[in-house]
């Protein structure tokens, strides 16, 4: 079983920890710049995304399509340059 299927089929988050947090520390960590095997990883991912290409299509759907996958590195660069994520506690009395 890959990664994929793992969290796809069989993977829950059973700590008690903030998971929005753990989630953002993570990101951190698996795409830490110093490291050639994240370098590699996101390099993959870019290309994929075709995050530089800004080139234009007149079909609506090639560039919703192309839109849509920048988005995932939207998405994890939003991930990476967020600050900690605190929980407040909420005040019941």
């Amino acid at each position: 079983m890959d990664i994929v299927d793992k969290v796809t089929y069989d993977f829950e988050w059973g700590k008690e920890e903030n998971i929005s947090e753990e989630t953002r520390r993570a990101f951190v960590e698996l795409f830490d710049a110093s490291n050639d095997n994240a370098c590699l990883v996101m390099r993959h991912l870019v290309g994929l995304c075709a995050w530089n290409d800004f080139s234009d299509c007149s079909d609506p759907i090639i560039n919703a399509k192309a839109e849509s996958l920048r988005g995932v590195i939207r998405n994890i660069k939003k991930q990476l340059n967020m600050k900690p994520i605190q929980l407040e506690e909420a005040d019941y009395e």
